[in-house]
């Protein structure tokens, strides 16, 4: 694979210096700072010491590692990243010719901790990671403050995000915003042990808002019924149960096809082709991912994502692809479906959580609990406010598991 087309030079006004550490600026050199004055033979190289290291940090921020850190098949290496030769990299940010050998003798790779050839293969970033961090300074550098500021104005005005003007630039750019289609997908679906009656597939539906008072969730307002599903039997138990618990009912359901879903879940470290700074920011920034207590009555951390279901509601979006803050694989929320399209396969099963398997379970913050004991969660099951309902009896549950 060849080095990404796109990789900026050092004229680049995407290598700006922003203050992020994470990526060198080679600052502009002036003549008397680069050239030594001193009569060379023709060919040499005339940088200085400190414009040649310059050079050479400027080519390492692209440099992610070389042949030891890649898999082998029968002795010959397999190159699962971008792949490019030091010279090529010396190429993109403008290196002379009589230079190159100079350069690369003060890069030090980060896989193996040496020195390589001009002409030996290393691995490079992608161009996709390279727009990544690119986007990522724009929006700490023009967007990151205004967020809190939003944060804070809906936590006073939860129904009036459109009045902010960060409010109004995210609805404006909703067209933008990166589409998935969901085809042939298995999902499920999870569901609190109450007691020892065994639940059935109907349970597992989204419930009637005339019928059960329907809790609010991380993408759905107080009343409003729709289908919250996570990627693995797990990650759906986890989201459900509260403090202690350790099992619940799971349903697997079949996703047949359902297309126009908002998708969220951005690959970390990596950005696709014309992805706006307001979509990255929004996933990257953690505000779509506060942890919340289960029993608190006051959830602020959930405006910012209902003010982006509601955005895409108004978008005709049919649900959102996004990242769990409680296990490591996807959720996914559909605001309509249809019995076609979503369709339940076999029967619940109890599935126990492995602690190992949790993401900022341990970090979340202290839960304040209310005077009354109300069910939340993030999956809007649609528990009505009631006492703590008891634990299936271990016997019953055992029977359960066996039949499993």
């Amino acid at each position: 694979m060849n080095a990404p087309s796109d990789m900026p030079s050092n004229q680049d006004e995407n290598r700006e210096q922003t203050g992020d550490p994470a990526i060198p600026h080679l600052d502009s050199v002036s003549q008397d700072d680069e050239r030594i004055e001193e009569d060379d033979d023709e060919g040499d190289c005339s940088l200085s010491e400190g414009a040649l290291e310059k050079l050479a940090e400027e080519a390492s921020y692209y440099i992610t590692g070389c042949a030891y850190g890649e898999p082998y098949d029968e002795g010959e290496v397999v190159w699962i990243h971008p792949s490019s030769t030091i010279n090529d990299v010396l190429d993109l940010i403008d290196v002379p010719e009589e230079c190159k050998e100079s350069v690369a003798a003060l890069i030090t790779c980060p896989t193996c901790r040496d020195h390589h050839e001009l002409y030996e293969e290393v691995a490079v970033k992608g161009d996709g990671e390279i727009r990544y961090e690119s986007l990522i300074r724009e929006w700490h550098d023009k967007h990151a403050d205004r967020l809190d500021e939003f944060y804070e104005y809906l936590s006073k005005y939860p129904y009036l995000g459109a009045a902010h003007p960060l409010g109004a630039e995210i609805h404006q750019s909703f067209k933008k915003f990166p589409v998935t289609t969901i085809d042939d997908k298995t999902w499920f679906r999870a569901r609190r042990i109450k007691s020892g009656k065994p639940l059935s597939v109907e349970d597992f539906t989204p419930p009637d808002p005339d019928q059960v008072a329907i809790s609010e969730g991380r993408y759905n307002h107080h009343g409003q019924s729709v289908f919250y599903l996570a990627k693995d039997k797990e990650g759906a138990a986890t989201e459900c149960v509260e403090e202690g618990e350790t099992r619940a009912w799971v349903q697997r359901f079949k996703i047949v096809h359902t297309e126009n879903v908002l998708d969220l879940s951005l690959e970390e470290n990596w950005a696709d082709e014309d992805l706006p700074v307001l979509a990255l920011g929004l996933m990257d920034s953690g505000a779509l991912r506060k942890v919340v207590p289960r029993t608190s009555g006051w959830k602020p951390e959930y405006f910012i994502p209902r003010y982006i279901a509601d955005c895409a509601r108004e978008g005709g979006f049919n649900g959102i692809l996004f990242k769990s803050v409680r296990h490591w694989r996807d959720n996914l929320v559909l605001f309509k479906y249809d019995q076609q399209n979503v369709v339940p396969e076999g029967q619940p099963e109890i599935v126990e959580i492995d602690e190992r398997n949790r993401t900022d379970w341990m970090n979340r913050p202290e839960p304040v609990l209310p005077d009354s004991p109300f069910n939340f969660d993030d999956l809007g099951l649609g528990v009505a406010p009631s006492a703590a309902a008891p634990v299936a009896p271990p016997s019953v549950e055992k029977e359960q598991n066996q039949g499993e």
